[in-house]
Order: structure tokens, then sequence, then C-alpha cells
């Protein structure tokens, strides 16, 4: 992952699925985020983190394994 900022106000970084702007991403909130317990869904929080482009299908498929082992 690199950082990168220019002239203007916006902070880019740049991993292996291309650059993410900083103020593009979303803030997660407790409220927002899953309880531990509930294994189904964080599996849907994960898959929107891969359609967004954030995880790969390599990384999403290893944590959705593991997910479903617990249900």
């Amino acid at each position: 992952m690199a950082q990168q900022q220019g002239g203007g106000q916006s902070v880019t970084f740049t991993g292996e699925t291309g650059p993410v702007r900083l103020e593009a991403l979303r803030e997660i909130t407790a409220e927002a985020a899953a309880p531990a317990g509930d294994p189904l869904e964080r599996i849907r929080q994960l898959a929107e983190l891969h359609r967004e482009g954030i995880l790969t299908e390599a990384e999403f498929q290893a944590k959705k394994s593991e997910l479903l082992g617990r249900v």
C-alpha cells in the first residue's frame, strides 16, 4: 500500500486493486459492526467489502469458509 497526497486536500491510498480516495471510505461505527457471535452477518459484511474491491476473491473465500465452519 502506498499513500499519496497531491496539491489538493485529497489523500489517496494505492493498493493491489488500485487507488482509493480517503473521502470515499465509509466510517464503520460500533453500532454498524456485526456482533462477534453472528458469522452470517459477518459474511454479509465481507461480501460487501469484496464487491467494493477491498477484499480479493481468495481473501473473501478463505474468511467465508472459516466463518461457515462456526455455523
